[in-house]
This record gives structure tokens, C-alpha cells and sequence, in this order.
């Protein structure tokens, strides 16, 4: 028996604080995508127990996905809040995380879905966590990555980060035109490709 890949994560953050009354209507915005929801012990997160159907394929394996709602202020240090305020041109006041168990081409393409219909909903962008690069096996240099995505609609935007080990490295996050667009690229990836 293979063992699963990975676990994928993103995030979505947004210009606003997420109100009680907009959390609860997210079940319903998600249901073109989502058949099946329960909360979590938490009260904070919900688990999206079944994928139904994407835009343009179905999901045959029902698999789990987390969403939880994270409160920027203690998810978050203040050095890297102030890059994402910098880079973004706003303050990050609400904060979601999104969660594969796998990390499979469909648990990716699932994620991102789920990613981009909560970035609609709550007006925010998605960010990635870590630099993203297309899955098409093309070696690129980070100049030949920033052009690939400059060529698609919206905007990605590049934050800066230091590593505990004084490594300055970058996070990809887009903006819900630019994911629209690279949902339906062939290269699609949620992250790094291995």
C-alpha cells in the first residue's frame, strides 16, 4: 500500500475581521463544492468531509479538509504581519487556514477550490506559505517564475520571510483573478513541486 503524500496547507487572508454571521454563511457558499459539513470540537473550524464535484472534473475519493479561523493577532508575530501589510498594501485582519491530510494533484486541486471560493467570499487573497512553482517540470530561475505568473491575470504578490535559521525566503500569495486562471492552467500546483 502506497503511503500518502503530504499534507497541503494555504491560507486566506482578508482586509476585514470575519464576523460570526459571515462564517455561518460560508457553508452555503461553499456547497457547489462541498456536500457534507461538521463542525469541530474547537467551535472555530469546520471539516469538509466530502467532495462532491470541481468545475471541470469530479473527485472521485471523498477525502478530508479542514478549515479553521485563525485570529491574525496570535496566529500571526508582528514582523509578519507588518511584511503582509507592506507587500499587500493593507492590514491582514482576518486569517483562514485551509488543510489537505494529502497532498495528491486532486487533494491540490481540491484545495484550491476550496481556497479560492473562501477568498471570494470573504473578499481576501490566498497565500500559498511557501514560493510556488508550475508543475509542468520546466527548471526556472525565481525571475523566469515571477514573469510566468506575471503573463496571468491578477496579481501575485511576493512576501518576504526570515526562517529561524536567518534564511530569507518567500511566500506566494494571489489574488482571486489570478487563481481563477492558474485553477484552469495545466501546470496547477498548490506549492513546491517535488
Amino acid at each position: 500500500m502506497p503511503s500518502p503524500t503530504p499534507a497541503l496547507r494555504a491560507w486566506v487572508l482578508t482586509p476585514v475581521g470575519l464576523a460570526e454571521a459571515e462564517r455561518e454563511r460560508l457553508p452555503r457558499a461553499l456547497s457547489s463544492l462541498c456536500s457534507t459539513f461538521a463542525p469541530l470540537p474547537s467551535g472555530l473550524s469546520m471539516r469538509i468531509a466530502r467532495i462532491d464535484a470541481l468545475a471541470y472534473r469530479p473527485f472521485a475519493e471523498a477525502h478530508l479538509y479542514e478549515l479553521s479561523f485563525l485570529d491574525p493577532f496570535t496566529s500571526m508575530g508582528r514582523e509578519e504581519r507588518h511584511a503582509y501589510e507592506l507587500e499587500l498594501g493593507w492590514p491582514v485582519l482576518g486569517r483562514i487556514e485551509l488543510y489537505a491530510q494529502e497532498g495528491s494533484k486532486d487533494d491540490a486541486l481540491v484545495l484550491g477550490h476550496l481556497a479560492f471560493a473562501v477568498a471570494e467570499h470573504f473578499g481576501g487573497v490566498i497565500d500559498f506559505g511557501e514560493e510556488l512553482e508550475p508543475a509542468d517540470g520546466v527548471y526556472r530561475t525565481e525571475a523566469q517564475t515571477a514573469a510566468f505568473f506575471a503573463a496571468l491575470p491578477g496579481r501575485m504578490y511576493e512576501v518576504a520571510y526570515e526562517t529561524r535559521e536567518g534564511d530569507l525566503l518567500v511566500r506566494h500569495v494571489c489574488d482571486g483573478r489570478l487563481m481563477r486562471d492558474w485553477l484552469r492552467h495545466p501546470a496547477f500546483a498548490m506549492g513546491r513541486t517535488p
